[in-house]
């Protein structure tokens, strides 16, 4: 049964780093497999808070067995305990009950 983990940004650029060494790949041959350049690479892996998710993604996806669905936000509507998953990635995003 496949294993599903939620992980934010900082987690994500960690994990992707650790996908691309585990393949054996330094920056520079990650970068040119990807077609982007090095220092995108590093900004991928060393600074979270910039928005590099499908970046980070993608090596995720090209130098491990995994694949990455998403980004999933979670919303919590005020004064109540309902929390609600959307996915941002489509135009007409339903909530859905969580």
């Amino acid at each position: 049964m496949p294993t599903t983990k939620f992980l934010d940004e900082r987690e994500l650029a960690t994990f992707a780093k650790r996908c691309r060494k585990a393949a054996g790949r330094n920056r520079a041959e990650a970068a040119r497999e990807l077609g982007v350049s090095r220092p995108s690479v590093f900004s991928a892996e060393e600074h979270p808070e910039m928005s590099l998710t499908k970046l980070r993604s993608r090596m995720i996806e090209a130098f491990s067995d995994f694949r990455v669905i998403g980004p999933v936000f979670l919303l919590e509507e005020k004064g109540t305990d309902a929390v609600r998953s959307v996915q941002s990635s489509s135009p007409k995003s339903q909530a859905t009950d969580t």
